[in-house]
């Protein structure tokens, strides 16, 4: 219903916006001469390590079991698919 369509729209923009801030802090840290794979690397690390924290070991290995297929399927190829892993 309607309900659901404004948490889908609520939950898109909430993706966006994290998206946008991660890689601005990123490109920051690249300014400031931190090496790109250092920085993704980081940035890599500091994901897993949340999603252990929030969700548990088991469950942060099942969802890291899909990104190889994601990954070949072109999920994170595109700029619009920032956010939607």
């Amino acid at each position: 219903g309607v309900a659901d369509r404004r948490r889908g729209i609520l939950e898109q923009e909430q993706r966006d916006l994290a998206a946008r801030i991660i890689l601005d802090a990123m490109g920051t840290c690249i300014e400031k001469s931190v090496s790109a794979e250092v920085v993704n690397l980081v940035t890599l690390s500091a994901a897993v390590t949340q999603f252990v924290t929030h969700f548990g070991e088991e469950a942060t290995a099942t969802i890291l079991e899909s990104l190889p297929e994601k990954v070949r399927a072109g999920a994170f190829s595109h700029p619009s698919a920032t956010g939607r892993a």
